[in-house]
């Protein structure tokens, strides 16, 4: 089944890709919090931050009872 399939059945409806600067900006942010939150992993803020600003997101209409989700195209599965 291929992604927007996938998403369809989800009732996930793409909107819009996320601009490298949006992508940065959020990226920037969840590094911090979970290097933070989690001390004990020993994370480095910089490698957390690359791995998600390297990340293709987009902006989606969800259904009004869903909660967030993440797709993987590697697996085909949401998650």
């Amino acid at each position: 089944m291929n992604t927007n399939a996938i998403l369809k059945k989800e009732g996930i409806e793409i909107k819009s890709q996320l601009t490298s600067l949006q992508i940065s900006k959020i990226a920037d942010i969840v590094s911090n919090k979970i290097c933070h939150a989690f001390p004990e992993h020993n994370l480095n803020v910089t490698d957390v931050f690359s791995s998600l600003n390297n990340l293709t997101m987009y902006f989606a209409k969800m259904p009004e009872d869903s909660e967030a989700k993440y797709f993987s195209r590697k697996s085909c599965h949401l998650f």
